[in-house]
């Protein structure tokens, strides 16, 4: 079974891509949080590494290190410590901008 090629993409490509603004995904990749490279002083993403990223178990975080304060992530094991990861995540979502797909635990409220 033939594999799709790796798409390289731009930081307004990516932004779209992820549905957040290109200035929300730069600050995240320029602190390391999300994966990228700058080639030239131009941003740069693969489709396959935004994928990954996104599938990891704390996407809040790119190459292993925490968001905030560079230590390595555990996992959340308490009720407590679940519902203080979750409550980060919300506040990250806010920060970076994300766009509200739908499909979170307020669906269907108005």
């Amino acid at each position: 079974m033939a594999t799709m090629p790796t798409t390289v993409l731009t930081l307004d490509e990516a932004a779209a891509f992820l549905r957040v603004s290109p200035e929300a995904l730069r600050t995240e990749a320029e602190v390391g949080r999300v994966p990228g490279k700058r080639i030239a002083g131009d941003w740069r993403f693969t489709d396959d590494a935004i994928r990954a990223w996104l599938a990891s178990p704390n996407p809040a975080t790119a190459n292993g290190h925490a968001a905030r304060y560079g230590h390595h992530v555990l996992p959340p094991e308490t009720p407590e410590e679940q519902q203080a990861f979750l409550a980060l995540m919300r506040q990250y979502r806010e920060e970076w901008g994300i766009i509200d797909d739908g499909d979170d635990d307020d669906a269907g409220t108005s």
